[in-house]
This record gives structure tokens, sequence and C-alpha cells, in this order.
């Protein structure tokens, strides 16, 4: 069943057993108002008619809901609102490996390691003697394979 904060109108799940007919005390989680709430008398999903209006769509526990009401109920003795719970329909999304992105990582990883390297070269070279020879390699291989695919297009 839906609670919903009188405060600042957060709507939650609450499991029915848990609230007596009698009512109890509850807090919201959002803004921490506390009040009496006492079980409201609803029919079954089965005793439901159609609905027609869709009152408002909301997530909860990462799962699209709408919340419909009925607004041509002529069967119900009381006034109040009645709901009933659809679950949309969506598209089962296969999860796949991008490999665009995961070369755009690597890339941009490989990008740092290099800058990092050459911004602290001075230093580095203390632990390691030819850390200027290897990136000036480095520099000129990535320059040769620069020049490669550029031959390719043209």
């Amino acid at each position: 069943m839906f609670i919903k904060c009188p405060n600042c109108n957060k709507k939650f799940d609450v499991d029915q057993n848990l609230i007596p007919d009698s009512g109890r005390l509850v807090q919201c989680g959002s803004c921490q108002h506390t009040w009496v709430y006492k079980k409201l008398l609803a029919p079954e999903i089965e005793d439901i008619p159609i609905l027609k209006e869709k009152k408002t769509i909301e997530k909860i526990n990462n799962k699209n809901i709408d919340i419909k009401t009925d607004t041509n109920d002529n069967t119900s003795v009381s006034k109040e609102k009645k709901y009933e719970i659809v679950k949309k329909e969506t598209k089962k999304s296969e999860k796949s490996f991008n490999y665009f992105k995961f070369f755009l990582v690597i890339l941009i990883t490989f990008i740092a390691i290099i800058v990092v390297l050459d911004t602290f070269k001075v230093y580095i070279s203390v632990i390691f003697p030819k850390i200027n020879d290897m990136l000036n390699n480095l520099y000129n291989s990535l320059i040769d394979i620069f020049l490669f695919f550029k031959d390719l297009v043209n």
C-alpha cells in the first residue's frame, strides 16, 4: 500500500501488514514529519472498474509504476479515491559490452599516464634514469602512428 506524507507529499510503499486497523504512528523518511496513519478500506484490485485517468507516474524501487485513479466509479460506497498499481512495460535491454566506450576509457587513461610521466619526468628520472629516452621513443612512435593513419586516409 502507498502512504503519502501530509507535509511534503512524498509517497512510500509500505507493507499493509505493518499497519493495524486502529492506525499507527509513522514518520516520513524525507522530511521527518510524524503522523498517525489509519488504513483506508479499499476494495481488492479485482473489484476496481476500468480506470480512465492517469494520476501520477513515480519510480519505486527502480521500477516504473503508474498510479491511476477512477473518476467514474458509481458503485463505491465512500467517496475515497481508489488506486490501482499498473506496472509499465519497459523494453528489456540486454547488457551489451560497448567497445567504443571501453576504447575511449583506455585511450584517456593512456594519455593521462603519459601526461603525468611527462610532468614529473625530472623527479621520476631519479628512480628510472632512462625515462627521458623512453618518453622520446614513445613520442616518436606516436608521431609515426599518426603519419601512418594520415597516409591511409590520403
